[in-house]
């Protein structure tokens, strides 16, 4: 999944949970590498790169191993506590609409597409759920996270949210999946793990 897909259902979904987007809309699609860059600032930026898979990368599989649909989230953390489900307009397609199966537990929230079967397109942690609490103190803001991460693939700002999406994987070997970091009025408040999906 692009930056640019990945961050289309981040805001698709954040636009839906309550204390999410409010109104409002700046995009920018920023470059991974000035187009004049010196040896020393491609350096800086593959070993910024590198960093952010290794702390990426152990997030993004946590996030993740718990479940791919819903009868095996459901057997791992029961039944959820708010289920919601709901038509939208598909972000990449005008003339056709996604149905979202939204599940919320206390500290995880889980969207689902529905295309005859349940595609897990995000799994959505808050900052406190112990296996990412620290990697949460180390990006709080989106200045902590920019110095510790390196510049995102996609930021979006909606209202006081502001979300920025970092890839973890590899388009050469056919899969790019993302982590998005979701702040409201500056602060980290959660993290989402999204797949690859063509």
């Amino acid at each position: 999944m692009s930056p640019l897909r990945s961050l289309a259902f981040a805001m698709l979904c954040c636009a839906c949970h309550a204390g999410g987007a409010k109104s409002g809309n700046e995009l920018e699609q920023r470059q991974h590498l000035p187009s004049e860059a010196t040896p020393a600032a491609i350096d800086s930026t593959l070993s910024a790169a590198r960093d952010s898979a290794d702390l990426l990368g152990p997030i993004y599989r946590v996030l993740r191993a718990i479940g791919q649909d819903r009868p095996t989230v459901e057997s791992r953390l029961g039944k959820p506590s708010l289920a919601t489900r709901e038509t939208k307009p598909d972000p990449d397609d005008s003339i056709t609409t996604d149905t979202l199966v939204r599940w919320s537990y206390d500290q995880l929230a889980f969207t689902f597409l529905l295309v005859g079967h349940d595609v897990l397109v995000e799994t959505r942690a808050a900052v406190d759920y112990a296996p990412i609490i620290a990697f949460g103190t180390q990006v709080a803001t989106p200045d902590q996270a920019e110095a510790r991460l390196g510049v995102p693939g996609a930021t979006q700002t909606r209202g006081d949210t502001t979300v920025l999406v970092y890839t973890v994987g590899s388009l050469e070997m056919g899969w790019e999946n993302s982590i998005t970091l979701y702040f409201v009025r500056g602060r980290l408040v959660q993290i989402g793990a999204l797949p690859f999906l063509d």
